[in-house]
């Protein structure tokens, strides 16, 4: 069955018995909305239920390019040799952003320029490619997107239905970690088994469905 946002709230309050006799909310109205589109987007970087795919093409001599702003959580980055097509392609290999600056200021204005073997993402949301590339490439993202915020309490969880059992769990535990005297482990706990439980089925859909899966990409560089 779907659960509306009010749904989720109702849930918390009356586990958590956050109603005085008066019938006054203990937790703030946008502090328990907001917690519940944070839980989503928690189950979906645990679940991983949904990739999507965005490409573009590099220009030369340009290490950064702007990803899409629904990125929640990147899986995988691969380049083509050819830009009219999506085969024949190469994965490239992540590394830390700290390491970026290293080597902007080892090689200043003479970085060097290349079919990229790596990359890496800053916090806006940027990829820097490395080597940068000395041509036009077409790169493929592969990532999990932000699930839809739910503004209004009509609204449902961005996720197919029988998920929504899950987002509750979730959303019990983190409301836990506000609320003085309760410990959010056992919640934890209880989320993780539901984890177990749905993370089979999100990997067969998955399977069948991934972009990834489609693509044509070969792993080889050479």
């Amino acid at each position: 069955m779907a659960l509306t946002r009010k749904h989720l709230k109702g849930i918390v309050r009356n586990k958590f018995q956050l109603w005085t006799n008066e019938g006054y909310r203990l937790m703030p109205e946008d502090l328990l909305n907001e917690l519940c589109n944070r839980a989503q987007r928690l189950v979906r970087i645990d679940l991983e239920d949904v990739t999507e795919n965005h490409y573009s093409n590099t220009v030369a001599n340009q290490r950064s390019y702007t990803l899409p702003s629904d990125l929640l959580l990147l899986k995988e980055v691969w380049i083509s040799r050819d830009v009219t097509k999506n085969f024949q392609g190469y994965r490239l290999e992540p590394f830390p952003y700290s390491h970026l600056v290293k080597i902007e200021s080892r090689f200043s204005t003479l970085q060097p320029t290349g079919r990229p073997e790596r990359y890496t993402v800053s916090d806006d949301n940027i990829i820097y490619f490395d080597p940068v590339p000395s041509s036009e490439l077409r790169f493929d993202v592969f990532y999990i997107p932000v699930p839809s915020d739910m503004t209004d309490d009509g609204d449902i969880p961005d996720f197919k239905d029988f998920y929504h059992d899950l987002i509750s769990m979730k959303l019990m535990e983190i409301t836990a970690v506000h609320l003085p005297g309760v410990d959010p482990s056992l919640y934890k706990q209880l989320y993780e088994i539901d984890l177990r439980r749905y993370k089979p089925l999100a990997n067969r859909r998955m399977s069948r469905f991934t972009p990834i899966r489609y693509s044509g990409y070969f792993s080889s560089p050479n």
